[in-house]
């Protein structure tokens, strides 16, 4: 191939200009030390009462905003504004020194802009934030706390709420997949008397094990099914806390989810009649399969065998049992077992042979015929065996040299007994010329071109071509590349004899300070 090398710079600029806007909706505020507090006004009431809020002092002198914010069940973690951005010139103040600011609207119609719609319910922290008007960064917070005792009345200050315990039971330490265990939480307070309300979140890690269980008398349970993959499962629950008392999350209850090991069997087969008998004689076969150790009755199905040959289908088992018949077995010694297949359950077994010999037809002679399968042959050949890729160019980032083109199709052929299917793979050598270009750095797109229609054939996989590296170096991704044999297609055993024509899409990189020149590599194509 002929490298042309050439390079062509680019330069771009762009202008960022950032304005900022007081909006309501989810807080802009960073938290920020409190600098003070914040009162409700009016101190009891509804979730339609028309609020105002005092601050008890002035913000820094380096602010020129100031914002409101909520915070609590139902809204954004980082707080909704309940006022937007307000400049501090506009801000009346109070009697205290601080500012006394309006409340736009209820409460109630804020928690109906949430999605979903959120229920007032607990605790819920109002806070003043100081700030710039250009700046979301919080200069100081005045917080202050009401308590929704139902989700239309509020009180304020709320009550202090009192740390809580949470502890987790399993009805069981290990069970198989899919088998039921009951989760029991206990919540109590960390000192003192009372119970607990809300609820609780059973979690299978950070996986929710169905919906949240209400707590009552201090307890919550949930029976679940859900367990079913393999190994250690570390179950917690997760208290929600209520207006008195605080959330607390238990230590993690481990559960070990394992398949019980399979039961042996023993698999028994009886012929009638038991032999000699003549051509064309109805035989019977039957087939009793029982656990090894212990009670049940397995299930699954029988296959019937003479020697490596099936006898028919495979015969669902009912009660243990299986029964097939057959006329079609030859004149000579036959060796006749049943193969089970197994269940969830119990293990597949297979029968001793039970021997019959088929007498050979009366008044007659038989006749030993042979033939011989001649083995055949494997072949992989190309038309052309010259393949030149178009100039590599450098790329639109000036960060490599590339190419791509199709490699010649290859022809291959499959006559060979016993259609075992066949793997065709391909190998490159590094690149020669003026200098060397890695052999990793050519990847390609295999194609199935066209087969015979009794063929299976399918292309290999892409392989990435890697990223222009230096000669002598390995690829980040071991995957990258032709410089290991890399599958171009393979036929499926029984489905590969005929000819199949398969292709592949080059792509070649090469580093920036490849020498200009014409290099060359070597394709090893080759089919097992």
């Amino acid at each position: 191939m002929r490298i042309r090398l050439s390079r062509v710079l680019a330069a771009g600029a762009a202008t960022l200009v950032a304005t900022g806007a007081a909006v309501l909706g989810t807080a802009l505020s960073a938290s920020a030390a409190d600098i003070g507090t914040l009162t409700v006004n009016p101190a009891t009431g509804g979730d339609d009462s028309p609020l105002s809020v005092s601050t008890s002092g002035t913000c820094p002198t380096n602010a020129t905003t100031i914002q409101v914010t909520i915070k609590g069940t139902g809204f954004p973690a980082a707080g909704f504004n309940i006022v937007g951005a307000t400049s501090l010139a506009n801000v009346p103040t109070n009697p205290g020194g601080g500012y006394d600011i309006i409340v736009s609207d209820t409460l109630r119609n804020y928690a109906a802009q949430q999605t979903p719609p959120a229920t007032l319910a607990g605790n819920y922290t109002i806070t003043a934030v100081c700030r710039t008007a250009l700046s979301a960064t919080s200069l100081g917070d005045f917080p202050g706390v009401i308590q929704f005792t139902s989700p239309t009345t509020y009180i304020t200050p709320a009550p202090a709420v009192r740390d809580t315990t949470t502890t987790l039971t399993a009805s069981a330490s290990s069970i198989q997949p899919g088998d039921p265990v009951t989760f029991t939480a206990t919540v109590a307070p960390a000192t003192g008397t009372g119970s607990p309300s809300g609820t609780v979140q059973f979690k299978d890690g950070a996986t929710n094990l169905g919906a949240a269980v209400a707590v009552t008398g201090g307890s919550a349970a949930l029976t679940s099914t859900a367990l079913t993959s393999l190994g250690d499962h570390a179950v917690t629950a997760v208290y929600s806390g209520d207006s008195t008392f605080g959330t607390s999350t238990s230590a993690a209850t481990h559960v070990t989810v394992a398949t019980a090991p399979l039961r042996a069997t023993n698999t028994a087969i009886t012929v009638n009649p038991g032999g000699p008998v003549d051509p064309g004689t109805e035989v019977t076969l039957t087939a009793t399969v029982t656990p090894a150790t212990g009670t049940g009755t397995p299930a699954g199905t029988v296959q019937f065998k003479d020697g490596a040959n099936n006898v028919g289908a495979a015969v669902a088992l009912t009660g243990g049992s299986a029964t097939a018949s057959t006329t079609g077995l030859a004149p000579g010694n036959h060796q006749l077992t049943a193969v089970y297949s197994g269940d969830p359950t119990f293990a597949g077994s297979t029968s001793a042979a039970a021997a019959l010999v088929v007498n050979a037809p009366a008044n007659g002679a038989q006749e030993t015929i042979n033939v011989t399968v001649p083995a055949g042959a494997l072949s992989l050949t190309v038309a052309n065996a010259s393949v030149t890729l178009p100039d590599l160019q450098l790329n639109p980032q000036n960060t490599m040299f590339s190419s791509t083109g199709p490699i010649n199709p290859a022809t291959v052929t499959d006559t060979r007994a016993g259609n075992p299917g066949w793997s065709a793979s391909g190998q490159v050598s590094d690149f020669t010329g003026p200098g060397s270009i890695n052999a990793a750095n050519l990847g390609w797109s295999p194609t199935v071109v066209d087969k015979a229609a009794s063929q299976t054939v399918t292309a290999g996989g892409v392989v990435t071509a890697a990223s222009g590296i230096a000669p002598g170096a390995s690829p980040a991704d071991p995957g990258h590349g032709l410089k290991t044999a890399r599958t171009l297609a393979t036929a499926t055993p029984g489905a590969g004899l005929g000819t199949a024509h398969i292709s592949a899409g080059l792509t070649l990189n090469a580093p920036t300070s490849t020498p200009a020149g014409t290099y060359t590599a070597t394709l090893t194509l080759t089919a097992i």
